[in-house]
């Protein structure tokens, strides 16, 4: 529903402003093709942060080059590279699998775009709802502070306060804990 006074902003140019209605909708189709674009590439790798950052598949500029060179001296000399047989990731046991070598790499270069679109133009949905909860959460726990200091005069406000109550205390006996097994585990023995 587009806006139709031209002094007042349109509520649908931004997710922060459009009706709730309007968001849900466009969540709902946004998973929708979401669904389409992961049935799209079946077998992805999802890797850890670790696996991530130790991963060997980061290659230098022009390094391909370099990489598919040395592929080509395996083809000419397959005797000499046997012994890799068993480290390729290949089918035959008994050969350095050069062409499957290509493949891996052919195979990400034709990925590689589609990569550097999610990487480099996030949708920036995972920071809008950081943003959102923040904005909410600061004047709430404001809010929540105020309530606490009234609960306990107040026998009504505390019981309607009490799940908020019970979260909080046991967010702090678990930092107690984890802050009494840390300085314990720093004693010397």
């Amino acid at each position: 529903m587009p806006n139709t006074n031209p002094t007042q902003p349109d509520p649908y140019t931004s997710i922060l402003t459009m009706p709730l209605e309007e968001l849900q909708k466009r969540v709902i189709q946004a998973l929708v093709l979401w669904k389409q674009i992961v049935a799209l590439f079946p077998g992805t790798v999802v890797l850890t942060a670790e696996e991530r950052n130790s991963n060997a598949g980061r290659l230098r500029v022009n390094e391909e080059d370099a990489l598919l060179t040395i592929l080509e001296v395996a083809d000419a000399f397959p005797e000499y590279f046997t012994s890799l047989a068993d480290r390729d990731s290949g089918v035959d046991p008994a050969k350095f699998e050069t062409e499957l070598q290509r493949d891996r790499l052919a195979r990400a270069n034709i990925l590689a775009p589609l990569a550097d679109a999610f990487a480099t133009q996030p949708v920036g949905i995972d920071d809008t709802v950081l943003h959102l909860r923040e904005l909410a959460s600061k004047p709430i726990r404001e809010a929540y502070a105020i309530a606490k200091s009234l609960a306990s005069t107040n026998k009504a406000l505390s019981s309607l306060l009490a799940p908020a109550l019970d979260f909080f205390r046991a967010l702090g006996k678990a930092a107690a804990a984890s802050r009494k097994a840390h300085a314990d585990q720093k004693k010397p023995t």
